[in-house]
């Protein structure tokens, strides 16, 4: 238990009571059922972040679950949010789909000292958010609450109230009296009934999930689970596939349509003709894959609602058994190597790092299966393109338990899985996180001037630790110096001479880094690289290396080597003609002596 806020808590203040959500919710955060939770015991004081290690917090994502028994597309509906403080948050509204753009983002908001128990005080804001009905659905509505600022402990709002209602826009075109009134032939008696006859498309069909599932599986069932034959029959069919989407997905998937809150099917008919009833075998799935292509093109609008399940599906891998997530996980390969229409790569990678999934292991295994079955038919450079789209391809570790989340636990668990390229991927892109962290802090300093001999100490550190090869070593060095040179647009001599001076103070360190033949030789490759994809540079080459020489950088054998046996083509002739005078000096001081 937090100390903070054992102590004298039975006093007003509480200082501390913010640290409490943290061990309340440790890996997943609130979810609040409207009709279903309790204020008193499901809600807590205030939307802070999520501490994850020393000094290192995370934004948190709040769940306001409803049920709308029906939705008017066309309507406009309000949310209303009333905070009763906010410090120094971001708070930010989506609508049943939590990896969206956010529809609505109060900004940066808010120095009140509420959250932090210092007083009572907290500066009151009234939010209306006009919302379409287009982003609600009939049935169950999550809206997304994310507090997206997470620098600190205090950051976060303080909930008042929070109102969801429909608005009706009324307008009238004119006014006039009853002897006015146009009757355009018609009797009195006529118009009232007309007034009175509500229009067609204005009649709202009850929903009927069930109907619509039990028919679907009876298709099923008459074609024997024949795919093409189930095809040609929801062709000919009047099922509503519009307004039933989801529950099609979840018949195709489990056999029939789901229990609320679960991924089994409820008691109405279902067939064993499913993606979950076949072998977890590329041959018993692939079928699946093509059925749901065929249907996506004649019926394209059906595109979201698969999207939509297999986030669901996803997000919930834990409730289904072993053997039915590797099924899943096959499929979605399958989709991805078949370009399935309907499932962009955020909408399979991002719902898997639910803090539950991974802390469990589901999530590792699942990824496991679906990279071992697409790498099947398709390349690494493939796969890392889907992780590419869906922002992982630097974030691989993230699909490990935080017990387990380490650069060798991640080769060890993947050279066992058969896929040693994935893990040799993954090692060259921590190495290129790695230099460009060391690039970027060396820059800084060199910016801010330090002293030069901690920014060696620091280098030299974080080069061992790095484990980095004596070529990059070099690189990074001479572009973190060079980064911090202040350019001129058009001065090319105060660009030389800001070239010369930044080599001159920071000979020191390139000193005491470059200290073999080989990084003395790769020096001078980079800088004639430099020079050549700079045109502002091509002329300062051999007073760069002239300097390089006086200031013991670079050794007169090493100048003579590149001139004379260099191998990169880049720029060399010009570079050795403008070099000449200087070797012809070094080759004649060499004869005196």
């Amino acid at each position: 238990m937090n100390p903070l806020y054992l102590n004298h808590t039975d006093k007003f203040r509480q200082y501390g009571l913010w640290q409490r959500y943290t061990e309340l919710y440790p890996n997943h955060d609130l979810i609040y059922t409207i009709g279903v939770s309790n204020y008193s015991k499901d809600w807590f004081y205030s939307q802070v972040t999520r501490k994850i290690g020393d000094s290192t917090y995370t934004p948190t994502t709040w769940q306001t679950v409803f049920h709308l028994p029906y939705v008017n597309m066309r309507g406009s509906y309000t949310l209303q949010l009333a905070l009763a403080s906010a410090a120094w948050a971001n708070l930010q509204v989506r609508f049943n789909n939590e990896y969206t753009r956010p529809f609505f983002s109060t900004g940066y908001i808010g120095r009140d000292n509420a959250i932090a128990r210092h007083g009572i005080h907290g500066l009151y804001r009234l939010y209306s958010i006009n919302v379409p009905g287009r982003l609600l659905r009939t049935g169950t509505n999550t809206i997304y609450l994310r507090q997206a600022k997470a620098s600190g402990p205090l950051e976060g709002v303080i909930f008042q109230t929070q109102k969801f209602r429909l608005r009706f826009n009324l307008s009238t075109s004119w006014f006039m009296s009853s002897k006015e009134k146009p009757t355009l032939g018609f009797s009195s008696e006529s118009l009232k009934l007309m007034r009175n006859n509500t229009r067609k498309r204005n009649i709202a069909a009850p929903l009927d999930p069930a109907a619509f599932s039990d028919a679907l599986v009876q298709i099923y069932l008459d074609n024997a689970g024949d795919l093409e034959l189930v095809a040609r029959s929801l062709e000919s069919s009047d099922l509503n596939f519009s307004r039933y989407g989801d529950i099609f997905f979840e018949v195709v998937f489990i056999g029939g349509r789901t229990q609320t809150g679960s991924v089994k099917s409820d008691e109405g008919e279902r067939h064993p003709y499913s993606i979950i009833d076949c072998e977890p075998k590329r041959e018993a799935i692939l079928p699946s894959v093509v059925y749901i292509q065929k249907i996506l093109r004649r019926k394209a609008f059906l595109i979201k609602n698969l999207e939509n399940v297999t986030r669901r599906f996803l997000q919930s891998l834990e409730l289904f058994e072993e053997n039915e997530r590797k099924k899943l996980a096959i499929f979605t390969a399958l989709a991805f190597s078949q370009k399935l229409s309907g499932l962009p790569a955020e909408t399979v990678f991002q719902p898997l790092l639910k803090d539950t999934l991974v802390a469990k292991g589901i999530v590792l295994n699942f990824v496991t299966d679906f990279f071992n079955e697409y790498l099947v038919e398709n390349s690494l450079d493939d796969l890392i393109s889907i992780l590419r789209r869906g922002k992982m391809d630097d974030k691989l570790l993230e699909f490990l338990p935080p017990t387990k989340r380490t650069t060798e636990s991640f080769a060890e668990h993947f050279t066992k899985a058969g896929l040693t390229a994935l893990v040799e991927y993954n090692e060259r892109k921590i190495f290129e996180v790695k230099l460009k962290e060391i690039k970027a802090v060396l820059t800084s300093q060199v910016t801010e001037e330090i002293n030069v001999d901690e920014v060696t100490e620091m280098v030299k550190q974080q080069v061992k630790d790095a484990k980095l090869p004596e070529t990059e070593v070099v690189h990074v060095i001479w572009d973190g110096i060079m980064n911090a040179v202040q350019w001129s647009g058009k001065n090319q001599q105060q660009n030389s001479n800001a070239v010369l001076r930044q080599v001159k103070t920071w000979a020191p360190l390139l000193n005491t880094l470059c200290s073999t033949g080989n990084m003395e030789m790769e020096l001078m490759y980079k800088v004639q690289m430099q020079c050549y994809e700079d045109a502002k540079l091509m002329k300062v080459f051999p007073e760069v290396v002239r300097s390089l020489y006086e200031l013991d950088v670079l050794a007169e054998d090493t100048i003579l080597h590149w001139y004379r046996k260099g191998t990169n083509p880049k720029g060399r002739q010009t570079f050795v003609k403008g070099l000449e005078p200087f070797v012809n000096w070094l080759e004649e001081a060499e004869e005196e002596e």
